[in-house]
């Protein structure tokens, strides 16, 4: 309810959490202690968990931690989000010790079921929303419709030709990167990632792009990769797996995340983000305001706005920037600016706290166990 109204986690709520994991904790250990010893106080002691448990605890706990801290870092949740799942994470264990993925996939599969059930209906509205455009774009013929997507393409492939050293650059990484990851699995597990493991891996991929495709563009990375890949190749050989295979394997994989990653641009980036923009006068400026990309620019390059904004993350404007911006902007007589219209996600982490204790496994796979029916 904090985050809906005031789009933020208190960090008040955060340290309550992290009381009821310390008091859970200590609860668990006393039972132990208790119920080894063939001791009881009260209830304590009648129901214990073995000594290896808080371990794996620790073990989950680093993961969670690793994990949330991540996703703040590449702008995915702001740092009240990234937060409230760590403590809600490191509970889940406390709770029911025998969740499905404990100690090491567990976190993964609270995130699954935090991101599935909006990332459903976020793709549902980003196709609604792109079917509704398909009139659109052919209310003046479809001739010139094509004429006009195939103009576009023919100019991003020019804007390329410059930069074809570094498009090859990527392309021979991504392939090598895949290529290392299906002969990772093939040695070590000798089983296909299946649907879930590739989508999982494709979403981890999407989520950091902005910042891999910066390395993946390197040339001489790119000289690496090549490297890496005569060197796996030869290992796969000698290991006696069948590296065409892999490769092919390998192809497959990177044609299916080009398809990902082209499909995640038009959906999300074109449709979902252009319905997402909405004006507000500089009054209603408040903290955890998230401004357009088109807007940050505008303002980092405005003299009477620029370093008001320190930093550019999810997290939004603090009160500090958004009192400046306001000041700023309405003393020179600027009547709105554009900004994202942000959608609270402390609902959708609890949701997935309540499908993971609800039921063993992630949304995903129960779906495949429906559908299998």
């Amino acid at each position: 309810m904090s985050d809906w109204r005031e789009s933020r986690v208190p960090n008040r709520l955060v340290l309550l959490g992290l009381a009821a994991f310390a008091g859970g904790l200590v609860y668990h250990l006393l039972s132990s202690v208790l119920g080894h010893r063939g001791w009881r106080l009260l209830d304590i002691g009648e129901y214990y968990l073995p000594w290896r448990f808080f371990s794996m605890l620790g073990v989950h706990a680093i993961l969670s931690l690793i994990a949330g801290w991540t996703l703040w870092r590449v702008d995915v949740w702001p740092a009240g989000d990234a937060k409230l799942y760590i403590v809600i994470s490191w509970l889940l264990p406390l709770a029911n010790a025998n969740l499905t993925g404990f100690p090491r996939l567990l976190f993964i599969v609270l995130l699954i079921n935090c991101f599935v059930p909006p990332g459903i209906l976020f793709a549902c509205e980003g196709v609604i929303r792109l079917a509704a455009a398909v009139p659109a774009f052919f209310s003046e013929g479809i001739f010139r419709a094509l004429k006009s997507a195939v103009s576009r393409v023919v100019r991003r492939i020019k804007d390329l030709r410059p930069m074809r050293l570094e498009v090859a650059a990527l392309l021979v990484n991504l392939a090598c990167l895949f290529f290392v990851m299906r002969l990772l699995e093939a040695q070590l597990h000798r089983q296909p990632f299946g649907a879930l493991g590739q989508l999982a891996v494709f979403l981890s991929m999407l989520v950091v792009w902005p910042r891999l495709v910066v390395l993946l563009y390197r040339p001489r990375l790119g000289a690496a990769a090549l490297c890496l890949f005569f060197v796996g190749a030869v290992c796969a050989v000698v290991a006696g797996l069948d590296l065409g295979a892999v490769v092919w394997r390998a192809a497959k994989m990177m044609v299916n995340f080009g398809f990902a990653l082209s499909l995640a641009r038009v959906v999300f980036s074109r449709v979902i983000e252009r319905s997402s923009l909405r004006d507000v006068a500089p009054d209603e400026l408040r903290p955890g305001a998230l401004l357009a990309d088109t807007e940050w620019e505008a303002l980092s390059k405005d003299e009477g706005s620029r370093g008001i904004v320190e930093e550019r993350n999810c997290d939004g404007l603090t009160r500090v920037e958004a009192e400046a911006l306001r000041s700023s902007l309405s003393g020179r007589g600027v009547r709105s600016l554009c900004v994202y219209r942000t959608v609270p996600f402390a609902a959708w982490i609890f949701l997935g706290t309540v499908l993971t204790l609800a039921h063993q496994g992630t949304i995903v796979s129960w779906a495949r166990s429906w559908m299998a029916r």
